[in-house]
């Protein structure tokens, strides 16, 4: 692999920490039960009853500050449908497929996919601030693939040992959401 020095941007600030780790917070504070949400936004609590069973092969997760932009006592506002579980979801429909992208296949080493020759994903994390509905890694087993901080060093290992990658992206759930310095470690490895 040919080695580059990879640009990382400045992170320094003139915010207060505090600030700068307001996220964290607000992804703690996130709503997880559907019924809590059906209470902030106004909506008939038979709704939340509905969104139980698909909630639970994909949880609801959705941050406090979306959810304010939210129209009360719409459902169909376009921001809420994004994340709003419906037994729709439950339904085997002809076609559709677990893994619409076709990564299971491509998935190489830990945390590591690779679809393309010269390019590779890194799965950073399984995480995200948000599940959106429309997810097409919502049922992807990152458990298994090792995306893990644990796992890291063996992955760039792997990467290192192949010439023909030139490419990583770091991908995930969200990668952002993971430490700061562990990304910059990342990025530096």
């Amino acid at each position: 692999m040919e080695t580059s020095t990879a640009q990382v941007i400045d992170r320094t600030t003139s915010e207060p920490p505090v600030v700068r780790e307001a996220w964290k917070q607000e992804l703690a504070e996130a709503i997880r039960d559907p019924a809590e949400l059906c209470t902030l936004l106004k909506l008939d609590p038979s709704i939340a009853h509905h969104m139980h069973r698909a909630s639970q092969s994909f949880p609801l997760l959705v941050p406090r500050g979306f959810v304010s932009r939210m129209q009360q006592g719409d459902p169909n506002d376009p921001l809420l449908l994004q994340v709003l579980p419906r037994p729709e979801e439950l339904i085997d429909t002809p076609g559709f497929v677990s893994d619409p992208v076709g990564e299971q296949v491509a998935r190489r080493g830990t945390g590591l996919i690779q679809k393309y020759h010269g390019r590779c994903l890194l799965l950073v994390t399984g995480g995200c601030a948000v599940h959106c509905r429309y997810c097409f890694r919502r049922e992807f087993p990152y458990a298994e693939s090792g995306a893990s901080p644990a796992n890291f060093a063996s992955a760039v290992s792997e990467i290192r040992a192949d010439q023909s990658i030139t490419e990583v992206i770091l991908s995930g759930g969200d990668p952002l959401l993971v430490d700061d310095q562990l990304l910059e470690k990342l990025v530096h490895d």
